[in-house]
């Protein structure tokens, strides 16, 4: 069984090859102003702005108590998990 880095970094990776495929400009590890970090920040073709927060496991997901800070910072606000 993988560790949660190599499990978060392949999902990271899924979400990458996923919006490269959709012909969305993307990065990982964005910034933001309010000095947290998202996963994975995309801008889709018709200029709306997805923010992506992966998940490694369950125990991850239902720690994770700052997701809501991100919803300023987007138009979509999605989880990305493994199968």
């Amino acid at each position: 069984m993988a560790a949660r880095p190599e499990i978060t970094q392949q999902v990271t990776r899924g979400v990458s090859r996923l919006f490269t495929e959709l012909n969305w400009s993307h990065v990982t590890e964005m910034p933001l102003r309010s000095g947290r970090r998202v996963d994975v920040m995309a801008l889709d073709p018709s200029g709306g702005i997805v923010v992506v927060e992966v998940k490694s496991d369950m125990a991850d997901y239902l720690a994770d108590r700052k997701w809501h800070e991100y919803l300023d910072f987007c138009d979509r606000f999605y989880f990305a998990v493994t199968p």
